[in-house]
Protein backbone atom coordinates (compact mmCIF):
# COMPACT_ATOMS: atom_id res chain seq x y z
CA UNK A 1 0.00 0.00 0.00
CA UNK A 2 1.48 3.26 -0.74
CA UNK A 3 2.21 6.36 1.48
CA UNK A 4 -0.58 8.82 0.04
CA UNK A 5 -3.39 5.69 0.25
CA UNK A 6 -2.25 5.39 3.82
CA UNK A 7 -2.00 9.03 4.37
CA UNK A 8 -5.89 9.09 3.26
CA UNK A 9 -6.57 6.39 5.51
CA UNK A 10 -5.04 7.74 8.52
CA UNK A 11 -6.74 11.36 7.66
CA UNK A 12 -9.89 9.85 7.48
CA UNK A 13 -10.09 7.69 10.52
CA UNK A 14 -8.92 10.68 12.40
CA UNK A 15 -12.46 12.59 11.52
CA UNK A 16 -13.86 9.96 12.19
CA UNK A 17 -12.99 9.77 15.79
CA UNK A 18 -13.16 13.51 16.19
CA UNK A 19 -16.86 12.99 14.97
CA UNK A 20 -17.67 10.13 17.28
CA UNK A 21 -16.33 12.28 20.43
CA UNK A 22 -17.96 15.54 19.70
CA UNK A 23 -20.94 13.40 19.22
CA UNK A 24 -20.64 12.10 22.84
CA UNK A 25 -20.83 15.82 24.25
CA UNK A 26 -24.30 16.11 23.72
CA UNK A 27 -26.76 13.58 26.25
CA UNK A 28 -28.61 12.87 23.53
CA UNK A 29 -26.26 12.19 21.14
CA UNK A 30 -26.75 15.28 18.70
CA UNK A 31 -24.05 18.06 18.03
CA UNK A 32 -24.28 21.16 20.38
CA UNK A 33 -25.53 24.01 17.79
CA UNK A 34 -24.17 26.40 20.31
CA UNK A 35 -20.80 27.66 20.83
CA UNK A 36 -18.76 27.58 24.15
CA UNK A 37 -19.67 31.06 26.28
CA UNK A 38 -17.07 32.82 27.58
CA UNK A 39 -15.97 34.81 30.60
CA UNK A 40 -17.46 34.01 34.20
CA UNK A 41 -20.76 31.94 34.38
CA UNK A 42 -22.55 34.20 36.90
CA UNK A 43 -21.12 37.07 35.74
CA UNK A 44 -24.19 39.06 36.34
CA UNK A 45 -23.74 38.54 40.14
CA UNK A 46 -23.15 41.78 42.37
CA UNK A 47 -20.49 39.97 44.94
CA UNK A 48 -20.15 42.76 47.03
CA UNK A 49 -23.59 43.42 47.63
CA UNK A 50 -24.57 39.93 48.68
CA UNK A 51 -26.81 39.58 51.39
CA UNK A 52 -28.67 36.20 51.02
CA UNK A 53 -27.53 32.26 49.87
CA UNK A 54 -30.28 30.12 49.48
CA UNK A 55 -29.30 26.07 48.86
CA UNK A 56 -31.55 23.31 47.99
CA UNK A 57 -30.61 19.59 47.85
CA UNK A 58 -32.83 16.57 47.56
CA UNK A 59 -36.09 19.20 49.01
CA UNK A 60 -33.72 19.80 51.78
CA UNK A 61 -33.61 23.98 51.95
CA UNK A 62 -31.37 26.33 54.11
CA UNK A 63 -30.99 30.01 54.20
CA UNK A 64 -27.82 31.87 54.97
CA UNK A 65 -28.46 35.52 55.45
CA UNK A 66 -26.42 38.61 56.49
CA UNK A 67 -28.01 40.51 59.02
CA UNK A 68 -26.02 43.15 61.21
CA UNK A 69 -23.34 42.41 59.47
CA UNK A 70 -22.88 38.67 60.36
CA UNK A 71 -23.58 35.76 58.40
CA UNK A 72 -26.43 33.63 60.26
CA UNK A 73 -28.13 30.65 59.63
CA UNK A 74 -31.64 31.49 59.64
CA UNK A 75 -33.19 27.53 60.47
CA UNK A 76 -31.15 27.54 63.81
CA UNK A 77 -32.48 30.80 65.42
CA UNK A 78 -30.02 33.21 63.20
CA UNK A 79 -26.85 31.25 65.03
CA UNK A 80 -23.54 32.63 63.55
CA UNK A 81 -22.89 30.95 60.20
CA UNK A 82 -18.91 29.20 59.53
CA UNK A 83 -18.14 32.22 57.71
CA UNK A 84 -14.87 30.28 56.19
CA UNK A 85 -16.74 27.87 54.74
CA UNK A 86 -19.26 30.25 53.37
CA UNK A 87 -16.39 32.32 51.77
CA UNK A 88 -14.64 28.91 49.85
CA UNK A 89 -18.58 28.04 48.76
CA UNK A 90 -18.78 31.72 47.18
CA UNK A 91 -15.41 31.63 45.94
CA UNK A 92 -16.05 28.45 44.17
CA UNK A 93 -19.45 30.22 42.65
CA UNK A 94 -17.57 33.57 41.35
CA UNK A 95 -15.04 31.41 40.23
CA UNK A 96 -17.36 28.73 37.99
CA UNK A 97 -16.60 29.26 34.15
CA UNK A 98 -18.99 28.21 31.85
CA UNK A 99 -18.03 24.76 30.17
CA UNK A 100 -18.98 23.66 26.51
CA UNK A 101 -23.27 24.77 25.85
CA UNK A 102 -25.41 21.77 25.36
CA UNK A 103 -28.46 23.11 24.93
CA UNK A 104 -30.04 26.75 24.28
CA UNK A 105 -32.68 26.09 27.13
CA UNK A 106 -35.20 25.33 24.97
CA UNK A 107 -34.72 21.86 24.66
CA UNK A 108 -35.64 18.86 26.82
CA UNK A 109 -34.16 20.11 30.44
CA UNK A 110 -35.50 16.35 31.38
CA UNK A 111 -32.77 15.27 29.57
CA UNK A 112 -30.31 17.17 32.00
CA UNK A 113 -31.67 16.62 35.48
CA UNK A 114 -32.59 19.97 35.55
CA UNK A 115 -36.64 19.94 36.07
CA UNK A 116 -37.93 19.63 38.95
CA UNK A 117 -39.41 16.10 38.86
CA UNK A 118 -35.87 14.79 37.81
CA UNK A 119 -34.02 11.69 39.79
CA UNK A 120 -32.38 12.95 41.55
CA UNK A 121 -33.81 16.56 41.47
CA UNK A 122 -31.22 19.34 40.66
CA UNK A 123 -29.43 21.62 43.47
CA UNK A 124 -30.47 24.88 43.61
CA UNK A 125 -28.14 28.03 44.72
CA UNK A 126 -30.12 31.27 44.86
CA UNK A 127 -28.08 34.49 45.15
CA UNK A 128 -30.09 37.73 46.47
CA UNK A 129 -28.25 40.69 45.77
CA UNK A 130 -27.99 44.50 44.60
CA UNK A 131 -29.02 43.58 40.84
CA UNK A 132 -31.40 41.06 41.81
CA UNK A 133 -31.74 37.22 42.18
CA UNK A 134 -29.51 34.69 40.01
CA UNK A 135 -30.79 30.88 40.38
CA UNK A 136 -28.09 28.30 39.61
CA UNK A 137 -29.59 24.93 38.77
CA UNK A 138 -26.88 22.04 39.03
CA UNK A 139 -28.60 18.80 37.12
CA UNK A 140 -27.48 15.52 36.33
CA UNK A 141 -23.89 14.84 36.41
CA UNK A 142 -22.03 12.87 33.50
CA UNK A 143 -19.65 9.82 34.84
CA UNK A 144 -15.79 9.73 32.88
CA UNK A 145 -15.46 7.46 30.43
CA UNK A 146 -14.21 3.98 31.52
CA UNK A 147 -10.41 3.54 31.95
CA UNK A 148 -10.59 0.73 29.08
CA UNK A 149 -12.71 3.17 26.35
CA UNK A 150 -10.50 5.09 24.53
CA UNK A 151 -13.30 7.40 23.38
CA UNK A 152 -16.36 8.87 25.22
CA UNK A 153 -18.01 11.49 26.31
CA UNK A 154 -15.59 13.94 28.78
CA UNK A 155 -17.08 13.82 32.58
CA UNK A 156 -19.44 16.92 34.05
CA UNK A 157 -22.29 18.46 35.47
CA UNK A 158 -25.02 19.98 33.58
CA UNK A 159 -25.63 23.65 34.79
CA UNK A 160 -28.44 26.09 33.86
CA UNK A 161 -28.10 29.86 35.21
CA UNK A 162 -32.00 31.53 35.58
CA UNK A 163 -33.08 30.97 31.94
CA UNK A 164 -30.20 30.72 30.09
CA UNK A 165 -28.48 28.02 28.23
CA UNK A 166 -27.47 24.47 29.58
CA UNK A 167 -23.58 24.14 29.91
CA UNK A 168 -21.56 20.91 31.12
CA UNK A 169 -19.34 22.29 34.26
CA UNK A 170 -16.21 20.32 34.36
CA UNK A 171 -16.11 20.78 38.00
CA UNK A 172 -19.03 20.13 40.70
CA UNK A 173 -19.46 22.30 43.41
CA UNK A 174 -19.56 19.56 46.77
CA UNK A 175 -19.98 22.50 48.84
CA UNK A 176 -23.85 22.92 47.84
CA UNK A 177 -25.23 21.07 50.84
CA UNK A 178 -28.69 21.85 52.55
CA UNK A 179 -27.83 20.12 56.02
CA UNK A 180 -27.85 23.11 58.86
CA UNK A 181 -25.56 21.05 60.74
CA UNK A 182 -23.13 21.63 58.17
CA UNK A 183 -23.39 25.43 58.18
CA UNK A 184 -23.74 27.34 62.01
CA UNK A 185 -20.17 28.18 62.90
CA UNK A 186 -18.27 26.19 65.84
CA UNK A 187 -15.37 28.30 67.49
CA UNK A 188 -16.52 29.54 70.33
CA UNK A 189 -13.31 30.90 72.06
CA UNK A 190 -9.83 31.30 71.31
CA UNK A 191 -7.94 32.65 73.59
CA UNK A 192 -4.12 32.93 73.21
CA UNK A 193 -2.73 31.77 76.84
CA UNK A 194 0.13 34.63 77.01
CA UNK A 195 -2.79 37.14 76.91
CA UNK A 196 -4.58 35.79 80.43
CA UNK A 197 -3.57 37.58 83.28
CA UNK A 198 -5.41 35.46 85.71
CA UNK A 199 -8.01 32.18 86.01
CA UNK A 200 -10.25 31.60 89.04
CA UNK A 201 -12.06 28.24 89.27
CA UNK A 202 -15.12 28.16 91.18
CA UNK A 203 -16.17 23.82 91.73
CA UNK A 204 -18.42 22.61 94.80
CA UNK A 205 -18.67 25.64 96.50
CA UNK A 206 -14.60 26.13 96.52
CA UNK A 207 -12.62 28.34 94.89
CA UNK A 208 -8.94 29.27 93.27
CA UNK A 209 -7.13 31.10 91.33
CA UNK A 210 -3.76 31.15 89.62
CA UNK A 211 -2.46 34.78 88.06
CA UNK A 212 0.96 34.97 85.45
CA UNK A 213 3.76 36.48 87.50
CA UNK A 214 6.07 39.01 86.48
CA UNK A 215 8.73 36.53 85.44
CA UNK A 216 6.69 34.43 83.26
CA UNK A 217 5.77 31.98 85.72
CA UNK A 218 2.24 31.05 87.79
CA UNK A 219 1.86 31.91 91.28
CA UNK A 220 -1.50 30.95 93.66
CA UNK A 221 -3.77 33.56 94.78
CA UNK A 222 -4.64 34.24 98.12
CA UNK A 223 -3.19 31.35 98.93
CA UNK A 224 -0.68 29.47 101.82
CA UNK A 225 2.56 30.32 102.33
CA UNK A 226 3.34 26.82 101.59
CA UNK A 227 1.22 26.95 98.37
CA UNK A 228 2.90 26.56 94.70
CA UNK A 229 1.46 26.78 91.49
CA UNK A 230 2.41 23.36 89.55
CA UNK A 231 3.81 24.72 86.52
CA UNK A 232 2.86 21.43 84.25
CA UNK A 233 -1.02 21.56 85.65
CA UNK A 234 -1.32 25.94 85.56
CA UNK A 235 0.41 25.72 81.44
CA UNK A 236 -2.36 23.56 80.52
CA UNK A 237 -5.58 25.43 82.26
CA UNK A 238 -3.99 28.45 80.82
CA UNK A 239 -4.10 26.78 77.10
CA UNK A 240 -7.75 25.21 77.46
CA UNK A 241 -9.31 28.32 76.05
CA UNK A 242 -7.03 28.44 72.82
CA UNK A 243 -9.47 26.60 70.53
CA UNK A 244 -13.12 25.85 72.42
CA UNK A 245 -14.86 24.35 69.39
CA UNK A 246 -18.55 22.82 70.03
CA UNK A 247 -19.62 19.61 67.95
CA UNK A 248 -23.36 20.01 69.06
CA UNK A 249 -26.03 22.78 69.58
CA UNK A 250 -28.03 21.28 72.24
CA UNK A 251 -32.14 21.75 71.52
CA UNK A 252 -34.48 22.62 74.51
CA UNK A 253 -35.56 18.66 74.07
CA UNK A 254 -32.03 17.45 74.86
CA UNK A 255 -32.15 19.77 77.59
CA UNK A 256 -35.28 18.24 79.38
CA UNK A 257 -33.39 15.02 79.14
CA UNK A 258 -30.16 16.29 80.60
CA UNK A 259 -31.07 19.31 82.97
CA UNK A 260 -28.40 22.05 83.34
CA UNK A 261 -26.34 21.45 86.89
CA UNK A 262 -27.72 23.84 89.77
CA UNK A 263 -24.00 24.31 91.02
CA UNK A 264 -21.97 23.95 87.64
CA UNK A 265 -18.68 24.64 87.59
CA UNK A 266 -17.15 28.25 86.50
CA UNK A 267 -14.26 28.92 84.90
CA UNK A 268 -13.25 32.36 84.45
CA UNK A 269 -9.80 33.78 82.65
CA UNK A 270 -9.19 37.34 82.73
CA UNK A 271 -6.93 39.34 80.03
CA UNK A 272 -6.28 42.93 79.62
CA UNK A 273 -9.08 43.53 77.32
CA UNK A 274 -12.03 41.17 78.41
CA UNK A 275 -13.26 38.45 80.94
CA UNK A 276 -14.12 35.01 79.78
CA UNK A 277 -16.25 32.61 81.91
CA UNK A 278 -17.01 28.97 80.77
CA UNK A 279 -19.34 27.15 82.68
CA UNK A 280 -19.08 23.51 82.61
CA UNK A 281 -21.90 20.62 82.77
CA UNK A 282 -22.26 16.81 82.36
CA UNK A 283 -21.93 14.59 79.99
CA UNK A 284 -25.32 14.36 77.87
CA UNK A 285 -26.43 10.63 77.38
CA UNK A 286 -26.36 10.42 73.81
CA UNK A 287 -22.75 11.55 73.84
CA UNK A 288 -20.71 10.28 76.37
CA UNK A 289 -17.09 11.75 74.92
CA UNK A 290 -18.84 15.37 75.41
CA UNK A 291 -19.39 18.13 77.95
CA UNK A 292 -22.91 20.33 77.83
CA UNK A 293 -21.02 23.80 77.87
CA UNK A 294 -22.07 27.85 78.11
CA UNK A 295 -19.98 30.57 77.41
CA UNK A 296 -19.82 34.35 78.00
CA UNK A 297 -17.54 37.02 77.11
CA UNK A 298 -17.90 40.63 78.46
CA UNK A 299 -15.06 42.99 77.32
CA UNK A 300 -13.59 45.87 79.26
CA UNK A 301 -14.67 49.47 78.84
CA UNK A 302 -11.36 50.35 77.60
CA UNK A 303 -10.71 47.25 75.49
CA UNK A 304 -9.55 47.81 71.46
CA UNK A 305 -12.53 47.68 69.49
CA UNK A 306 -12.13 44.91 67.81
CA UNK A 307 -11.96 43.12 71.12
CA UNK A 308 -15.50 45.01 71.52
CA UNK A 309 -16.76 43.47 68.12
CA UNK A 310 -15.70 39.89 69.52
CA UNK A 311 -17.64 40.30 72.57
CA UNK A 312 -20.73 41.38 70.60
CA UNK A 313 -21.18 38.35 68.17
CA UNK A 314 -19.88 35.76 71.14
CA UNK A 315 -23.06 37.42 72.79
CA UNK A 316 -25.41 36.73 69.73
CA UNK A 317 -23.60 33.70 69.28
CA UNK A 318 -23.96 32.36 73.36
CA UNK A 319 -27.17 33.77 74.80
CA UNK A 320 -29.08 31.39 76.10
CA UNK A 321 -27.58 28.48 74.18
CA UNK A 322 -25.85 25.21 75.59
CA UNK A 323 -23.13 23.52 73.66
CA UNK A 324 -21.51 20.03 73.34
CA UNK A 325 -17.78 20.25 73.02
CA UNK A 326 -15.85 17.19 73.08
CA UNK A 327 -14.11 16.07 76.31
CA UNK A 328 -11.13 16.22 75.29
CA UNK A 329 -11.01 19.94 74.43
CA UNK A 330 -12.18 20.71 78.22
CA UNK A 331 -10.44 17.85 80.33
CA UNK A 332 -7.59 20.91 81.84
CA UNK A 333 -10.64 22.97 82.60
CA UNK A 334 -12.24 20.25 84.91
CA UNK A 335 -8.81 19.85 86.91
CA UNK A 336 -9.36 19.84 90.31
CA UNK A 337 -6.98 21.75 92.92
CA UNK A 338 -4.43 19.64 94.23
CA UNK A 339 -3.57 19.53 90.20
CA UNK A 340 -2.96 22.63 89.73
CA UNK A 341 -1.64 24.10 93.18
CA UNK A 342 0.79 22.03 95.12
CA UNK A 343 1.82 22.15 99.25
CA UNK A 344 5.10 22.29 99.95
CA UNK A 345 6.45 20.88 102.73
CA UNK A 346 8.16 22.67 105.94
CA UNK A 347 11.89 21.90 105.83
CA UNK A 348 12.89 20.20 109.00
CA UNK A 349 14.81 22.51 111.66
CA UNK A 350 17.79 20.19 113.02
CA UNK A 351 18.86 21.01 116.82
CA UNK A 352 22.65 22.02 117.09
CA UNK A 353 23.85 22.62 120.65
CA UNK A 354 25.70 24.99 120.81
CA UNK A 355 29.70 24.51 121.42
CA UNK A 356 31.20 24.79 124.87
CA UNK A 357 34.32 26.31 125.57
CA UNK A 358 36.96 24.47 124.49
CA UNK A 359 38.63 25.11 127.58
CA UNK A 360 36.11 24.35 129.85
CA UNK A 361 35.09 21.33 127.07
CA UNK A 362 38.91 19.52 127.30
CA UNK A 363 38.80 16.72 129.34
CA UNK A 364 41.21 16.48 132.45
CA UNK A 365 44.13 14.44 132.04
CA UNK A 366 44.93 10.67 133.40
CA UNK A 367 47.75 9.83 135.38
CA UNK A 368 48.94 7.61 132.60
CA UNK A 369 48.88 10.44 130.18
CA UNK A 370 50.69 13.04 132.92
CA UNK A 371 53.79 9.75 133.45
CA UNK A 372 54.25 9.75 129.27
CA UNK A 373 54.30 14.06 129.24
CA UNK A 374 57.02 13.98 131.98
CA UNK A 375 59.11 10.75 130.28
CA UNK A 376 59.02 13.12 127.26
CA UNK A 377 60.53 15.98 128.79
CA UNK A 378 63.15 14.25 130.56
CA UNK A 379 64.19 12.37 127.61
CA UNK A 380 64.62 16.16 126.20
Amino acid sequence: MSRKTLTILAGMLAALLCALWWKGRAPGGGRADVPESAGRLLAGVDWESLRAVVLEEAGDRIRLERKDDVWRVAELDGYPADFERLRRLVQALDELTPGPVVDSGEGGLADYGLTEDSDPRPSVVTLEHAQGVTVLRLGARRQPRRPEDLWGPPPGRFARVDEGPVVLLAEDLPLVQSNPQTWWDRGLLAVEPETIEQIRVEAGGESFAIERTEDGGFGVVDGAETDFADASGAKRLFGALRNLRADRLLTAEDLDQEPWPEDPRLVEARTADAVYRVWLGGAPSESPESRMVRIEMEANAEARPEIRTQAERTGQQAEGRTFGIPAYLVNALEMDRGAVIQVREPEAVEDHPEAEDTEDAAAPESEADQDRARMVESSE
